[in-house]
């Protein structure tokens, strides 16, 4: 992906700690051969796969789990994969790879190799009903969105409403929400 990334923007004023990216990119690629415990944090949506215009449509290609899983695979790499999916999904698509998942942005988390979640404890979801209220509302008189209901959120997507529309509601949104929660 980072080589993609390098030659889709081999032209642009880009830079990365103050490099031009080709040359950030090959220090970033020295650095990783050269260590021998490596951290690696990856987060799903609009990272390592483009955002899409609805939330199911952005499964993993097999491009994507095949370096996922080579990453995962070495000996010296801890790699988390970090997604406001939820488990199940995470689950779905990733089940078979040697990766940390990380659902919900956190709330639940899997080890690799282990097939138990842990989740965040003591959080308090009492909001999440008046919430979907004020959501179904706007999915209501908004077309092209829809609710994502998690465990610890609730998404509400308009990338398929009008343009317009979908921004001007979603503004709307956000006053009513203000109100509800304060």
């Amino acid at each position: 992906e980072l080589e993609r990334l390098n030659h889709s923007r081999e032209n642009s004023p880009l830079r990365l700690e103050g490099q031009p990216l080709s040359v950030a990119l090959k220090d970033l690629q020295l650095d990783y051969q050269r260590s021998k415990h490596r951290l690696l944090f990856f987060d799903y949506d609009g990272t390592v796969t483009p955002i899409r215009a609805t939330p199911a449509a952005a499964v993993p290609d097999k491009t994507l789990l095949t370096a996922l899983r080579r990453l995962g695979s070495d000996p010296n790499n801890q790699v988390f994969l970090v997604s406001g999916r939820s488990r199940r999904v995470l689950e779905e698509w990733f089940d078979r790879l040697p990766l940390h998942l990380c659902a919900e942005h956190g709330f639940a988390h899997r080890p690799a190799g282990q097939t138990e979640w842990q989740v965040a404890d003591e959080v308090d979801l009492s909001w999440k009903e008046k919430v979907k209220e004020v959501l179904e509302y706007f999915r209501e008189r908004t077309p092209g969105t829809i609710i994502e209901d998690k465990d610890s959120s609730l998404t509400w997507h308009y990338r398929q409403a009008e343009p317009d529309f979908g921004k001007w509601q979603a503004q709307e949104l956000l006053i009513h929400l203000e109100e509800v929660l304060a």
